[in-house]
C-alpha cells in the first residue's frame, strides 16, 4: 500500500506507531492505546505489515496507514525453528535495510514527535533524528519470571536466551522508554521500563463487566470458543477424536463444519465470540492471555512449543486460577474430563483479580512524554 493520508490533522502531537502485524495481538494492543490517544487529539500514523494492514485499513480515525516488509521466524515442518531463524540472518539483514528505507521515506512526510514500536526493530532513522522511541514490550516481565523459576522445560531455554533475553537487552539499550504490561504488579528491572496493567481493547473492557463463569445453569447451552493465534505457528487441534457436548466455535482456522463444530476463519473483530464464550482455548500470545484474564473466562492455553514467552504467559495464567496449560494433542481429552466431572475441580479455585486498564495507563505515559517535549 502506498502512503496515503486518510484525514487532515492539525495536532501539535504527532505519533507514529510501528507495528509488527504478523500476529493479531500486536495490532489489538496498539489499537487499544491508539483509541485512548485519539481522545486527546493526538495525530496517529501507522506503519505495519501482514495482518496489520487489513486490521487498520478501515480505521478512519488514523491519519495514515503505510505498509512495510515483514520479518518472519524461521520454521521447519510448520514449527518454530531457532536454527532456521539463525540461518536466515542474511535475508533478515536485507529485509532490515528495506524496512529502514521505508521508514526514512515515511518520516520525511509525517515528521512525528514520538514513535511507538511493537515488535519492530528497524528504528535507526528515529535515533538519528532524535525522535523519542517508546517500546511496547513485555520481555522484561518474561526475563524476571523466567529467572525466578526452577524446573522450566529445557525446550524453551534456547529461545529464551537467544530471543527473549536479547529482546529485553535491545529494548533497554535502544528505546528511550518501554511500556511493560504485566499480569502481576511486579517491580520493573530498570528505570526505563514503565509498568502498566493488561492492555486490552475497549470493547473487551465493556463486555468484561459481566462474567458468565462458573456455568451453573444447565438449561443454557455451553459455548466453547477456540481462538487460535494469527501467526503461522498456531496450533492445529483435531476435534474428531471426541464429540464434545457443547457448541465449538473455532476462530482463526478454516475447516469443514461438523455437528456442533463451526469454523469461522479469521475474524477482524472477535469480541462477540469472546462475549458469548463460557470457556476459551487459546495459544499463549500475551494479548490473547490478557483478554482471557480480563474477561474472567476459564481458559485452556496451548503455548507454541519451544517458545519461552508463550510458556511463561501460560504459567502465569495457570497460577492466576483462571486456566491451565495443555497441548494441542491433549486439549480435547482435557475438555472431555472437565465436562464429565462437571467442572468441579476448578470451581473452587482462588482466582486472581487483574488490572485491565493498561491501555489507558500506557496512553497516559505517552501523553506525559509529549508534555515533556513541549
Amino acid at each position: 500500500m502506498d502512503y496515503s493520508i486518510l484525514m487532515p490533522y492539525s495536532s501539535s502531537n504527532v505519533c507514529l506507531f510501528i507495528i509488527n502485524g504478523l500476529g493479531m495481538g500486536n495490532c489489538t494492543r496498539c489499537d487499544a492505546i491508539i483509541e485512548n490517544l485519539l481522545k486527546s487529539n493526538v495525530e496517529i500514523h501507522v506503519l505495519t505489515c501482514g495482518n496489520g494492514i487489513k486490521y487498520f485499513e478501515s480505521n478512519k480515525s488514523i491519519a495514515s496507514l503505510t505498509s512495510m516488509e515483514s520479518f518472519h521466524y524461521g520454521s521447519k515442518g510448520g514449527k518454530l525453528s531457532i536454527r532456521q531463524t539463525i540461518l536466515s540472518l542474511p535475508q533478515y539483514y536485507k529485509t532490515y535495510k528495506s524496512k529502514t528505507q521505508q521508514l526514512i521515506m515515511l518520516l520525511e512526510k509525517i515528521k512525528p514527535h514520538i514513535a511507538v514500536t511493537d515488535s519492530e526493530y528497524a528504528v535507526l532513522p528515529l535515533k538519528k533524528l532524535k525522535i523519542p522511541i517508546i517500546g511496547l514490550n513485555n520481555s522484561e516481565v518474561i526475563v524476571t519470571e523466567y529467572l525466578r523459576r526452577n524446573n522450566l522445560p529445557k525446550s524453551i531455554r534456547f529461545q529464551f536466551w537467544f530471543v527473549e533475553f536479547l529482546d529485553y537487552i535491545y529494548h533497554r539499550l535502544v528505546c528511550d522508554h518501554i511500556i511493560s504490561p504485566s499480569i502481576n504488579p511486579i517491580p520493573v528491572r530498570n528505570s526505563k521500563f514503565y509498568r502498566v496493567g493488561l492492555i486490552v481493547r475497549n470493547k473487551v473492557l465493556d463486555i468484561s463487566r459481566v462474567t458468565k463463569f462458573p456455568h451453573n445453569n444447565q438449561e443454557d447451552p455451553f459455548n466453547l470458543v477456540v481462538m487460535l493465534s494469527g501467526s503461522e505457528f498456531a496450533s492445529h487441534i483435531n476435534f474428531d477424536s471426541y464429540d464434545l457436548p457443547c457448541k465449538v466455535e473455532v476462530v482463526g482456522r478454516t475447516g469443514l463444519n461438523r455437528g456442533q463444530i463451526v469454523y469461522h476463519g479469521r475474524l477482524w473483530d472477535n469480541t462477540k465470540k469472546l462475549d458469548n464464550a463460557d470457556t476459551l482455548v487459546i495459544n499463549g500470545g500475551f494479548s490473547a492471555v490478557s483478554e482471557a484474564l480480563v474477561l474472567k473466562k476459564y481458559t485452556l492455553v496451548i503455548p507454541v512449543p519451544g517458545h519461552a514467552e508463550q510458556y511463561i504467559n501460560a504459567v502465569l495464567l495457570q497460577e492466576s486460577g483462571w486456566g491451565e496449560i495443555t497441548s494441542e494433542e491433549d486439549v480435547v481429552g482435557r475438555l472431555k474430563n472437565l465436562f464429565e466431572s462437571g467442572w468441579e475441580d476448578i470451581n473452587g479455585k482462588a482466582k486472581l483479580e487483574v488490572n485491565g486498564n493498561g491501555a489507558k495507563e500506557a496512553a497516559g505515559k505517552i501523553l506525559s512524554i509529549f508534555k515533556d517535549l513541549h
